[in-house]
């Protein structure tokens, strides 16, 4: 597991390493009246919608290789063009869900620093169970204890600890009116934690990170800070579909949640499994986009390879759920967003032929850093994409606080790399979008940038 994990990490910075591009994406011009304008006059529906579509590409280097075999997904009915506006989160709204996630009666505690005595015993049966295929297991470890003498003497001084540690801690009041009231005028920068204990071993908290000026607006919630989640989902490895809730039975507890919390705004985008790498926990994951009347956002894994741009992201509105046998294990609201008005009730689109003209052109330009790889001149990389999706993505405005949400079309699919005859595989759940393009007027879309 450690060799396995180490690999994935490398190849990862291999493949997605800062390296010059000789080429820069086809941009069309992006401003937003003339993008307006374009939408009012043309065909609102389209009438060349393959049902599948295929394509090999490779790129001028030779070493990144396209291959498309993708069902294709469009509405039926018109799409529109919609202003939003980017919100902070208010205190009443940010207590809101954390009273549906931590229970109306929790026990608040100042901090997670200081762990109770159940707490402590917890973490050291945790490691002694370790030690016992430490082989497989060392990794978790490994900033803490760098040997497995070093791990057997941490066991020891965990116990110590419980002896000398509370049973309880004091309850006090979770500090949510450090967030602006609702109707603040001006938006502050504001950062909170809560922490509530829902018994005597596990650590539960909340944190909000609110910086609209800089587009950073963040709540994510943790049920145990000992499990730590991610969305890294870069493996094969099989979900016992009986180990988590059905998709029913998952959609049915967080549709409850998001109505209790305030947020009818988001609906059901797709679920997947996925098996937390670090403790082997079998979780169903589920995306909400932001909606308004029949019209919603389309999901796509979360972009992170535009490290070099120095502008205030602009990501894409989501609620993620991560839920296992016990209930939600993470909750996540990013970037929300309030409707403005809607600029175009119908948008003229391009023909899919125009659009598929430019991903051809375009896919083996904007995600081309492996020809540039000098370190490793085997290593070669592969798209796999697996749906073509049209749907609505948030955009900037120039020059302005809102934003619009454009039909666009999603080109989503997974990767591999290969070295030296071993392959490893990325982004298994099949939602990365490798090349977003904007439906009315062919530009490309950065869903990290959000223009």
């Amino acid at each position: 597991m450690k060799y396995r994990k180490g690999i994935v990490v490398l190849l990862c910075c291999l493949l997605l390493a800062c390296q010059p591009t000789p080429e820069q994406p086809f941009v069309v011009q992006k401003s937003s009246d003339a993008l307006i304008e374009k939408a009012k006059f043309g065909e609102t529906r389209l009438t060349d919608l393959p049902e599948r579509y295929t394509a090999e590409l490779v790129s001028k280097g030779g070493r990144l290789f396209v291959t498309v075999d993708a069902a294709v997904d469009a509405p039926n009915t018109a799409l529109p063009v919609v202003q939003v506006r980017p919100c902070g989160i208010e205190q009443e709204q940010a207590r809101r869900i954390g009273d549906v996630l931590f229970g109306e009666n929790a026990h608040y505690v100042e901090d997670n620093f200081q762990r109770t005595r159940a707490s402590l015993l917890r973490q050291a049966k945790r490691l002694e169970e370790d030690l016992l295929q430490w082989d497989k297991f060392s990794y978790r470890y490994d900033l803490e204890y760098p040997t497995k003498e070093d791990a057997e003497r941490g066991v020891e001084e965990l116990m110590h600890e419980a002896a000398l540690a509370p049973v309880t801690l004091p309850a006090i009041e979770p500090p949510y009116e450090a967030l602006p009231m609702r109707g603040t005028a001006e938006i502050p920068s504001t950062c909170i934690r809560v922490i509530a204990m829902p018994d005597e071993q596990t650590y539960s908290q909340l944190n909000v990170i609110s910086d609209p000026k800089d587009g950073y607006v963040h709540l994510f919630y943790d049920r145990d800070d000992t499990i730590p989640v991610d969305l890294w989902v870069s493996n094969r490895d099989p979900v016992d579909e009986t180990a988590v809730p059905s998709e029913a039975e998952a959609m049915a507890l967080c549709d409850d949640a998001l109505l209790r919390m305030g947020l009818g705004d988001y609906r059901y985008a797709c679920s997947f499994t996925h098996l937390l790498i670090d403790y082997n926990v079998p979780t169903r994951e589920l995306m909400y986009t932001y909606a308004f009347g029949d019209m919603q956002m389309t999901y796509a894994n979360h972009e992170t390879k535009d490290n070099a741009n120095y502008a205030a992201p602009w990501e894409q509105s989501y609620v993620r759920f991560c839920v296992d046998a016990d209930g939600i294990l993470r909750f996540e609201w990013v970037s929300p967003f309030t409707y403005e008005n809607t600029e175009v009730e119908q948008a003229a689109l391009l023909p899919f032929s125009e659009i598929s003209e430019i991903f051809e052109r375009m896919v083996v330009v904007a995600n081309d850093q492996i020809d540039h790889n000098e370190a490793f001149p085997e290593l070669t990389q592969t798209l796999h994409i697996t749906r073509v999706r049209l749907g609505l993505v948030s955009v900037r405005e120039q020059n302005a606080a809102t934003g619009l949400l454009v039909p666009a079309w999603d080109f989503l699919g997974y990767e591999s790399a290969d070295l030296n005859g071993k392959t490893s595989i990325y982004s298994t759940n099949e939602l990365t979008s490798y090349l977003t393009v904007n439906a009315i007027d062919g530009s490309i879309i950065s869903r990290a940038r959000g223009y």
